[in-house]
């Protein structure tokens, strides 16, 4: 039984094009979607990752204006020799005051 080699071409054809099919399906578009993911989990990280970073630089920059004000209360006190954790006149306390809000405000306007 001698087979035209018309049938044996075509069926080879077949053969090779249902092997690419398969290569595609099964590894070539799930490799394709694994690729993915794992940029997107990447760049939710990495998003992650700065949103943290600017919180603490929030953080530190509020901490940053609380020490600024102690120790602006404290030259002041020390200036008109009044001791340590003096009460200041209320002209002064209400400079460092508004001083340590506006500081604040700009740690909101930066990191917030």
């Amino acid at each position: 039984m001698k087979r035209n080699p018309l049938v044996w071409a075509i069926s080879l054809g077949i053969l090779v094009v249902s092997l690419a099919v398969a290569y595609y399906l099964v590894v070539f578009i799930p490799k394709q979607e694994e690729i993915k993911n794992s940029r997107i989990e990447d760049q939710v990280r990495q998003e992650q990752k700065a949103e943290q970073k600017k919180e603490e630089d929030y953080r530190l920059c509020v901490l940053k204006a609380d020490l600024d004000y102690s120790s602006w209360w404290e030259a002041e006190c020390e200036s008109q020799d009044l001791g340590e954790d003096c009460r200041l006149p209320k002209y002064n306390a209400d400079a460092l005051n508004a001083s340590r809000e506006k500081a604040k405000d700009r740690c909101i306007e930066l990191y917030k």
